[in-house]
Order: structure tokens, then sequence, then C-alpha cells
């Protein structure tokens, strides 16, 4: 049975949407692997950055995938946002991504960035595949 390892590097912000009052973006995020979470920053709680900055993750699970399976998958997905306060409107929401591996793409092994833009949040989740164990992948 194939073991995979998921490692969330860092998510770059290229934009962080905020202007006012300092220009430092408020950025919460959950990032998946088939819909569990693995980790996330609430909105209560924010991490402050601003544009051209990087959120260091550094998260990793391992997990089975079963290699007689023709209809296993590892689906990574997740979401990033800017939090903003009641002065300056609604927060800003770069949007979402789902990435499906599979036995027919290899599993996804190897590097995958999935570029997030939306209200004016523009970032790059980053993750790893890698295989573990390998037994007839």
């Amino acid at each position: 049975m194939p073991q995979l390892t998921v490692s969330f590097s860092h998510i770059d912000v290229h934009d962080d949407a905020d202007n006012w009052p300092n220009g430092t973006g408020e950025i919460y995020y959950d990032l998946l692997i088939s819909n569990q979470s693995i980790v996330s920053r609430p909105s209560n709680n924010p991490q402050n950055v601003d544009s051209g900055g990087v959120i260091l993750i550094n998260e990793q699970r391992t997990l089975n995938r079963p290699n007689n399976d023709p209809n296993a998958f590892v689906k990574i997905n997740g979401w990033v946002s800017e939090a903003d306060d009641f002065l300056s409107g609604g927060d800003d929401r770069a949007g979402g991504f789902e990435h499906i591996h599979n036995a027919g793409n290899g599993w996804g092994v190897g590097t995958h960035d999935a570029r997030l833009r939306g209200d004016g949040l523009d970032v790059t989740v980053h993750y790893n595949i890698s295989v573990v164990q390998d037994s007839g992948l």
C-alpha cells in the first residue's frame, strides 16, 4: 500500500488587498486533505502580512492509499481570505482550490501551486506530494 506525504510549505501573498489603515493584510485560511483540515488560521486570529510577504506553513500528513482500488484518490483543497472590519466592508476572498490526485496521475507526486485571486487578494498556496513507501505505484 503506497504511503504519501502531503506537505503544505507556504503561502505567497502577492497582494494583501489591504491599503487602509496601515496596508498590512490580515490573512486567514484553511488547507485540507480529503476535506480534513490540516492547517488553518481563523478569522478572529489572522496572520498579519504585507504584499510580497510569505506565510510559512510547514505542516505535513502521511496517508495510505490503496494501490488496488482504481477509484481511490487524494483531494487537496483549501481557501484563503483577508479580514476586514465593518468600516472596510466585507472580508476579501481570494477563493478556493481543489486538486484531485490518483493512480492515473501518479498520485500527484511533485510540487504544486494553487494561485488564488479575488476581491483584490492575490496569493499562491504551495504544497508537495512525495512517496514514503513505493509498493506498486
